[in-house]
């Protein structure tokens, strides 16, 4: 008979992603949900470039994916993930320190969810086995599901409790 598999979270590269998409996405889902309102009332920015920064981010993303799956096989897909956390990082410290809203828009339209998603589903396919891997990749799922959940939340609290300059500063201790 063959011995039990392993759980899933006993392989550290899980339990490593999981939690730095947790706490990284939580802060970007807590200043996405209130991004609109930070652009506009507290910034004074228009309505059109919430729907630029948005619009500039999702496009870039999805120009991306391809050269960043490249990349990820060429330089591996650690250095991508990390790239991806310290993009956010970066991100957050700069919407933080430049608080207008060109500099927002231009921060907050980084395309960096690519370098993060394919980082981590990259790491779980070279370090789990064939037949965990599509449970790992539902941990990576559930984690990045859990922070928007959470992050959301989190995002509105903090805004109605501190005020919405507040909350850049929320997502980039998080990152």
């Amino acid at each position: 008979p063959a011995a039990p598999a392993r759980p899933v979270w006993r392989y550290p590269a899980v339990v490593a992603i999981a939690v730095a998409v947790l706490f990284t996405a939580a802060g970007n889902e807590a200043f996405f949900a209130v991004f609109g309102p930070y652009l506009t009332e507290y910034l004074h920015g228009s309505s059109g470039q919430v729907g630029w920064a948005l619009g500039i981010a999702s496009t870039l993303g999805i120009l991306i994916m391809a050269p960043v799956g490249r990349l990820a096989d060429r330089w591996g897909p650690q250095r991508v993930f990390t790239l991806g956390i310290l993009g956010y990082v970066v991100m957050y410290g700069l919407i933080a320190a430049f608080r207008t809203p060109l500099a927002t828009v231009a921060a907050f339209a980084l395309p960096l969810y690519p370098l993060t998603a394919t980082g981590a589903t990259g790491i779980i396919s070279r370090t789990i086995p064939p037949e965990r891997r599509g449970e790992g990749v539902g941990v990576y799922e559930g984690s990045a599901a859990l922070a928007a959940s959470v992050g959301g939340a989190l995002g509105g609290l903090v805004a109605d409790a501190a005020g919405l300059g507040s909350v850049p500063l929320v997502a980039l201790a998080l990152a």
